[in-house]
């Protein structure tokens, strides 16, 4: 199933019961996805799973705020990663 998955397979891009969740290496701080779903789109804190910025139907919020809490370790590995090649501080 996609939420079993590995979080990233390429580092950019899962598709999470049709919620596209993409992650971008030369990023702004705080470490962060997006989560897009039926032409909504927020920027997801990843140390907490929040919507940090746009907008999510409720539903779509709380799986991908269960999906970032269940694979934080593996984000947040993304994420330093990203800081050591890029501007993330």
């Amino acid at each position: 199933s996609p939420a079993s998955s590995a979080p990233f397979a390429n580092a950019r891009r899962l598709d999470l019961f049709g919620i596209v969740i993409r992650m971008y290496h030369d990023e702004h701080p705080p470490p962060h996805f997006h989560a897009s779903y039926q032409g909504f789109t927020a920027f997801v804190r990843i140390s907490d799973g929040e919507v940090i910025h746009g907008d999510l139907p409720k539903k779509a919020a709380r799986i991908v705020r269960q999906w970032a809490l269940d694979h934080q370790d593996a984000l947040m590995a993304t994420g330093r990663a990203a800081r050591r090649s890029s501007r993330w501080s």
